[in-house]
């Protein structure tokens, strides 16, 4: 059930909207009480009639002269709105019959509107207020011209039974209008959730068509660059400081073939597919140590909490880009100061990433992750933006806090439930992991 601060404050035209029905009614109004004048005669009270037709007329046009200074009505506000509407319409009635003017139905109008502008409370209790000015016009009113005479019992029980359908039928209204309210906030909140994970998942698409056709144009010069540095290696032989910096190239070329070869390789694999099963812990000590050689720097304290023997995981290799990507950026934000936690149970892995960097805060605290986004001169801002879309395709969580000191943690939560479904598929029957074509 959503909370008050889930549901959304009322339209921001809401008053110029009320103020148009109003007029309508105003209208509605003076033409009824001059028919019934023509019709019934001089008994009928004019000046108080009148008297209340002119208040809400002036006060109408207080409320579009309001309605065009303010941008956003408070839901206190427009309750107020309805509510005067109801006590004008119990004022006319109590001139002109009271609870014996077929007219009394009026009241389910604001009752109604009040459903699709405010919340359920708020309608609730103008409802009630309906409700309680009916009640009231069941015994003090002045009777129309002509109607005195019926005040006998059996129309007195008929009167109270107007009053009790009214009530019933406003009830109703207000159950059934509110629910039906609930389920149209409800359901904007989806679609606008659902256009920003479609937002999301067309940045991630382009992203990912990029890379492949950024892998498929690298392989030539990559190729290219390699024989070349072959070559210089040679030239450089008699040069060993020389040929030192020509290996170091080679090196590193013959790293961006091997990442460009396994994403070409890992282009058309399902998700969890391909993997092998292995315990949490093992995976983590692994991902780590991988990590800090290609990094070049001693791995990072690494703590871990959680029952044993660790439940098996498959190694996935996107989720460990998307742990590498985070730990890159906390290396490079507190280089030799990052810190790594990770708990598990029977239903979740937590992993804590920490650094000591300058953290994040303002536009950077709001965008990182959400979109491509950097705050490092040059970058692209894809590793954060991608390791969230990774993590959250696992059904986990990525969040950004403060870290006491100074510095940012990174809270990682993946539900262990996908990974073991898919680990149990992987094993044979008498327990043992099986095969996995193209295991990694």
């Amino acid at each position: 059930m959503p909370t008050a601060a889930d549901i959304p404050a009322p339209p921001a035209d809401a008053l110029r909207r009320l103020a148009h029905l109003r007029w309508l009614a105003l209208g509605g109004q003076a033409a009824a009480v001059a028919a019934a004048a023509l019709l019934l005669g001089p008994g009928l009270p004019l000046g108080p009639l009148a008297a209340l037709l002119a208040t809400s007329a002036a006060f109408n046009a207080l409320t579009l002269r309001r309605a065009r200074r303010i941008r956003q009505p408070s839901a206190r506000e427009v309750l107020a709105q309805l509510a005067f509407d109801i006590l004008v319409l119990a004022g006319l009635l109590h001139f002109t019959g009271g609870a014996t003017n077929p007219f009394t139905m009026l009241f389910l109008v604001p009752i109604a509107l009040s459903a699709t502008l405010l919340p359920e409370r708020d309608t609730w209790t103008l409802a009630g207020v309906a409700a309680a000015a009916y009640a009231l016009l069941l015994r003090w009113y002045v009777p129309l011209p002509g109607m005195a005479g019926h005040g006998d019992q059996a129309f007195g029980l008929h009167v109270v039974g107007m009053w009790t359908g009214f009530v019933v039928t406003a009830a109703l209204i207000a159950w059934f209008a509110t629910r039906l309210g609930r389920s149209l906030r409800e359901r904007e909140r989806e679609l606008a959730a659902a256009r920003e994970q479609a937002l999301r998942d067309e940045r991630l698409l382009a992203v990912a068509t990029l890379a492949a056709g950024t892998a498929h144009e690298l392989g030539t010069p990559l190729n290219t660059a390699a024989l070349l540095a072959a070559e210089l290696e040679e030239a450089c032989a008699a040069d060993p400081e020389r040929a030192a910096v020509a290996r170091e190239l080679r090196t590193q070329l013959a790293r961006c073939k091997a990442t460009l070869a396994d994403l070409s390789a890992a282009a058309g694999e399902a998700p969890l597919a391909g993997g092998r099963a292995e315990p949490v812990d093992a995976w983590l000590h692994g991902l780590v140590e991988a990590w800090a050689r290609r990094r070049r720097m001693p791995a990072p304290p690494l703590r871990l909490a959680g029952e044993r023997p660790a439940p098996r995981v498959l190694a996935d290799r996107t989720l460990a880009q998307a742990l590498g990507s985070i730990l890159d950026n906390a290396a490079d934000a507190s280089p030799g100061e990052v810190e790594i936690a990770a708990a598990w149970d029977a239903e979740a892995l937590r992993v804590e990433v920490r650094d000591r960097g300058p953290g994040l805060a303002g536009e950077a605290r709001s965008r990182a992750g959400r979109e491509p986004w950097s705050g490092k001169p040059g970058g692209l801002g894809l590793g954060l933006f991608l390791a969230h879309r990774v993590v959250e395709r696992f059904g986990g969580s990525v969040r950004l806090e403060d870290r006491r000191g100074g510095g940012l943690v990174t809270r990682i939560i993946l539900p262990l439930d996908p990974f073991r479904e898919e680990t149990d598929h992987a094993r044979d029957g008498d327990g043992t992991p099986a095969a996995a074509p193209g295991g990694r």
